[in-house]
């Protein structure tokens, strides 16, 4: 088959940002499982670099190349995204569209909504669950949207991992927090007692890919925060599948995201408030043996969501 990819290029469509995820997330992970054709269209490089829209773009690309399936990751509300005649115009030309949704929110959910008759298959990778609920799909505040009820051509996948990024190492660093620290992550990890490592990620401190993927493969415990920048809904996030891959132990917050996909006290260790990921901290600082345990046992149920099964699955149901 072959294959386009028509996403954004830089982190937040930003240049001084950085490339987007997209590169290991998609790109990389789809040339490591698949012997299929792919090329890539950028919404935002077209816009910024060329002063070209991506409906254009993809039209004379269309012109010159055969396409059987463009995997879309739009960039929110904004005008680098395609309009929807051209995906009318794509779906007439007996070509399957899919779309990738990172983060399920507000917004995604209109569009996949809006999209369901024309996408082939939308996907989510975050399994998004609102705070406190039972397992309710909650997506907003708004009680217009609870609960949701998603078309049939939606799926819930998870986040594919790069395993040349993320995978064991000799771990010198005993605890890391690496990913943005909002305010309500910061007053809560100033609460800490025990020295964790802090790196801001992509945005903050402009790490590559590469750095970020260092740090969190030479973390022995590594902490993570399921909730959205909004606080409305809880994910299962790419730094879960990160930290897991890299055979470190998680220490997540306790959300139904996650614990969906995974077992908390097995895969992985949940905490509930400061001071107990204080006291957890420390525990499996001083009890490596069982800290090595736990961080194995997640590292094995990686293995069920690894890019191979992730790719596979799409296309064979684009397929069929």
């Amino acid at each position: 088959m072959n294959v386009l990819f028509c996403t954004e290029k830089w982190c937040a469509a930003s240049p001084e940002y950085g490339l987007t995820n997209s590169f290991q997330n998609l790109f990389n992970t789809f040339c490591q499982s698949r012997s299929d054709t792919y090329d890539t269209l950028h919404l935002d490089e077209c816009l910024i670099s060329y002063q070209m829209d991506i409906d254009s773009a993809i039209l004379g690309y269309m012109a010159s190349k055969k396409i059987d399936i463009i995997i879309f990751s739009l960039l929110g509300d904004s005008n680098f995204n395609p309009n929807i005649s051209t995906y009318h115009l794509l779906k007439r030309q007996g070509i399957k569209l899919v779309f990738m949704w990172p983060d399920t929110s507000e917004w995604a959910i209109k569009q996949i909504k809006s999209l369901e008759g024309v996408a082939d298959l939308s996907i989510s990778w975050d399994n998004p669950r609102s705070v406190g609920s039972e397992g309710e799909m909650i997506w907003s505040i708004s009680d217009r949207f609870n609960p949701i009820n998603l078309p049939d051509n939606h799926i819930m996948m998870w986040v594919p991992q790069d395993d040349q990024l993320f995978r064991p190492v000799e771990q010198d660093i005993p605890v890391s927090f690496i990913g943005s620290v909002y305010s309500d992550r910061a007053s809560f990890l100033d609460e800490i007692k025990t020295e964790i490592f802090k790196a801001g990620g992509q945005r903050a401190n402009r790490l590559t890919a590469y750095e970020y993927a260092d740090l969190i493969r030479r973390s022995k415990i590594s902490i993570n925060f399921a909730g959205s920048p909004c606080q409305t809904y809880t994910q299962c996030k790419g730094r879960v599948y990160e930290i897991l891959a890299s055979k470190s132990l998680l220490l997540e917050c306790k959300n139904k995201s996650t614990s969906e996909v995974f077992v908390p006290g097995v895969d992985y260790i949940e905490f509930s408030s400061a001071q107990e990921l204080d006291t957890l901290i420390e525990y499996y600082l001083a009890h490596e043996d069982e800290r090595i345990r736990i961080a194995t046992r997640g590292y094995e149920a990686y293995q069920k969501y690894n890019r191979q099964k992730f790719w596979d699955t799409i296309l064979d149901k684009v397929a069929s």
